[in-house]
């Protein structure tokens, strides 16, 4: 994008606001993990933190935001998703009831692809996170193989999120004209 993609704007409101708002309505222990080379930020849903592993990337974000969060689970999400959809949230909170004695992480999957950072992680990965991080090893998809995933698959979540929105990401300007389009025309933070 060639910017700070927490701080662009939709209907006057930063990317971080919109998505740390919605979080709060799931949970008043919501943080945004940012690089100490961006522009310090403030926001009345969220606490702000930062990389431990400056330039490590996703890897380093989900190490500091796990540490901070009060939680033994946290959901772990980009900032770059602004229409994240409420629905398909908690019921990935719910169903970490339903598996958390075998999985150390519930991670979604649209079309064969996997989603790591719309997931939900055990606080037990730390250790793991941290380990590779001091190896070099910055990969989150390293991360999945190493640790017990249960898999979200489309025909799962679908009633959830019929249109996919949650994985809608900001990569381009384009990506960005849609998504703020799209939210623009919705009535409400569903």
């Amino acid at each position: 994008m060639g910017s700070d993609k927490a701080l662009l704007k939709i209907n006057h409101r930063t990317i971080a606001d919109i998505i740390t708002q919605r979080l709060y309505t799931l949970t008043h222990d919501v943080w945004i993990v940012r690089r100490s080379d961006q522009a310090k930020i403030s926001l009345k849903h969220a606490q702000v933190t930062y990389d431990y592993h400056e330039g490590d990337g996703p890897l380093a974000g989900l190490e500091s935001g796990l540490t901070h969060c009060k939680y033994d689970w946290s959901l772990c999400l980009a900032v770059d998703t602004p229409s994240l959809k409420l629905p398909l949230l908690q019921y990935l909170i719910a169903k970490k009831q339903m598996v958390e004695d075998h999985a150390d992480a519930i991670v979604c999957v649209l079309d064969g692809q996997v989603y790591p950072l719309l997931a939900l992680y055990n606080k037990s990965v730390l250790p793991v996170v941290s380990d590779m991080l001091a190896q070099g090893d910055r990969k989150v998809r390293t991360l999945l193989s190493k640790i017990r995933v249960e898999y979200v698959h489309e025909i799962e979540w679908h009633a959830y999120d019929p249109a996919g929105e949650s994985f809608r990401m900001m990569n381009t300007p384009d990506d960005f004209s849609r998504i703020s389009s799209l939210i623009s025309e919705q009535k409400g933070d569903s």
